[in-house]
């Protein structure tokens, strides 16, 4: 598939993840983390390339911010060996409690989304270098931080930003993994960041 075919926001969702060539050069530098391997900066682009064909062949024709789109990523994090199949049992318990906490007109019961991620969170195992622990974290926190802005954001609006997360996360992984076991977890939440602060901006720019 053409990566012409992804659209503006999966582009720059999958580029917070493709993009992580320089920063993890300059953070393995200054801490000498172990389980890093960082690649020569002038091949970020190519990874970055890379990191679009691979996320558009996986979703196909699916959007990424669809319950089937974001269960796709998730298998493919497992065909990739970045998670095992029993912590992808997990990361698609994430996504059916955002999904199932969402009614007929789109509108999210947040409260509840939180919940049942917090109880997901709190009965995982906690490793040091485990991807499934970093990706429910961040949507856990997503999640606190829409309730958080409720005054200032809609519904839908906060839903989508929490949305954005998980899809940065787990695309970020997916990319980070390249980069040794440590560049997983760095990875799911360079791409978080990056997904929700483009949807942030959107969103801003929208309403101008």
């Amino acid at each position: 598939m053409n990566t012409n075919n992804i659209g503006r926001r999966q582009l720059i969702i999958t580029a917070a993840g493709a993009g992580l060539g320089a920063l993890l050069t300059n953070r393995a530098a200054a801490q000498n983390a172990p389980g890093i391997i960082a690649p020569p900066a002038e091949k970020a682009g190519t990874l970055h390339q890379q990191g679009l064909r691979e996320i558009s062949e996986v979703l196909g024709n699916i959007s990424i911010s669809t319950k089937e789109g974001l269960i796709k990523l998730v298998n493919h994090l497992v065909k990739q060996g970045v998670i095992s199949a029993e912590q992808a049992k997990i990361l698609e318990e994430v996504i059916n409690a955002i999904f199932s906490s969402v009614n007929a007109d789109h509108i999210p019961d947040l409260n509840k989304m939180y919940d049942e991620i917090g109880k997901i969170y709190d009965a995982m195992k906690k490793g040091a270098d485990d991807v499934a622990v970093a990706i429910v974290s961040i949507a856990r926190d997503s999640v606190a931080y829409a309730i958080e802005r409720l005054r200032d954001l809609d519904p839908k609006t906060a839903l989508e930003l929490v949305e954005s997360d998980v899809e940065g996360a787990i695309s970020g992984a997916a990319t980070g993994a390249k980069f040794g076991p440590r560049g997983k977890i760095i990875g799911a939440i360079i791409g978080a960041v990056g997904s929700s602060g483009w949807e942030a901006f959107r969103r801003a720019r929208k309403a101008q």
